[in-house]
């Protein structure tokens, strides 16, 4: 059951980070991490959520708002819940004023 699951979050391949560390796989999910490395900077971003790399993610953000990319305003201004290990850091305030988010 768990195996289908992470097939299907293939195309997210981030967010398996959270899966796997989830099911107590660290090695797997520093695989993905690792690949990540390879991808976007929106797939190495929710890699490092997916890990719970907090600052790194704060890095890779300020890089995304810098770049003004479209995956933004969905995942902040719509508060992901994926994103919700970022939202008690007061650095998600200053990423959404940036963003010239409320």
């Amino acid at each position: 059951m768990y195996e289908e699951a992470i097939e299907e979050f293939q195309p997210w391949s981030g967010r398996l980070t959270a899966a796997y560390s989830a099911l107590g796989m660290a090695e797997r999910a520093a695989i993905v991490l690792e690949e990540s490395k390879e991808e976007s900077l929106v797939e190495q971003l929710q890699a490092h959520v997916g890990m719970g790399h907090v600052d790194e993610a704060f890095q890779i953000l300020d890089q995304l708002v810098e770049q003004k990319s479209l995956y933004l305003p969905g995942a902040i201004a719509g508060r992901d819940p994926y994103f919700g290990v970022l939202h008690a850091d007061p650095r998600y305030d200053e990423v959404r004023k940036r963003m010239g988010l409320p």
